[in-house]
């Protein structure tokens, strides 16, 4: 039962519960020389310094979830709620699937600086974005879904560009099993406007994969299928 709960999409709810600070852990009566025995052997996981979860747990875990658990301790390292997490870090508290893809960092925005740089595991990006552009998810600072898309679609694989676009759409325009056409359209036709906008890498695959999202698929499998079924040819494709 454990299992097979654990290779089910953790909430951010979910993913707290599994996260132990090095507080925790000290608490349970563990002493330093054991808690270095526990991650050399494998029981406990250390997610950053300073953080852990129990072994099992964490190789039941999807990469989403693990990337969650690293967004996580960052934000409650962080003072002042920390700055807005974008890109693959967004993207898992939105519950987007990152398919086939393993973030070596998590990523923030820190507006106002000279550059971009990676510290510590975490890679802040010099990039403005707009107040429209963010949204609070159970208390934490990042860019909004639509954002979030355009940013992915453009900076990952087209096969995981179309996960995340589809996934996305589904959340928007999908009701039980029925996709609102009208919904789907206006929300396609939007992401469409913002993205002609833009220019630079990646922004001809983003239009692409926003303009052939749907709803429907409800796994990144459905989504790779049908993107690999289109480049054999095949046209009329139904989920």
């Amino acid at each position: 039962m454990k299992i097979e709960r654990m290779r089910k999409a953790v909430t951010i709810e979910e993913a707290r519960q599994l996260l132990l600070s090095r507080r925790d852990v000290l608490a349970r009566g563990i002493t330093e020389r054991e808690l270095k025995g526990m991650v050399d052997g494998g029981v406990l996981i250390r997610v950053r310094r300073g953080w852990y979860a129990e072994g099992e747990a964490w190789a039941q875990l999807w990469a989403e979830g693990r990337h969650l658990l690293k967004v996580l301790a960052v934000h409650r390292e962080s003072s002042g709620g920390g700055a807005a997490f974008c890109f693959d870090s967004a993207a898992v508290l939105h519950g987007l699937p990152l398919y086939r893809t393993f973030p070596a960092h998590v990523h923030v925005l820190l507006g106002r600086t000279s550059h971009s740089r990676v510290k510590g595991g975490v890679a802040r990006h010099d990039i403005q974005v707009g107040e429209g552009d963010l949204e609070e998810i159970e208390g934490i600072r990042c860019t909004s879904l639509e954002r979030t898309v355009l940013d992915l679609t453009s900076r990952l694989g087209p096969e995981a560009a179309l996960s995340v676009a589809d996934a996305a759409l589904r959340r928007v325009a999908v009701r039980g099993n029925a996709q609102d056409s009208e919904v789907a359209a206006t929300w396609r036709g939007e992401l469409a406007r913002r993205a002609r906008a833009v220019s630079g890498r990646g922004i001809r695959q983003a239009r692409a994969m926003i303009a052939r999202s749907d709803g429907r698929a409800q796994l990144p499998g459905e989504s790779v299928s049908r993107l690999h079924l289109h480049r054999l040819g095949f046209t009329g494709i139904e989920l």
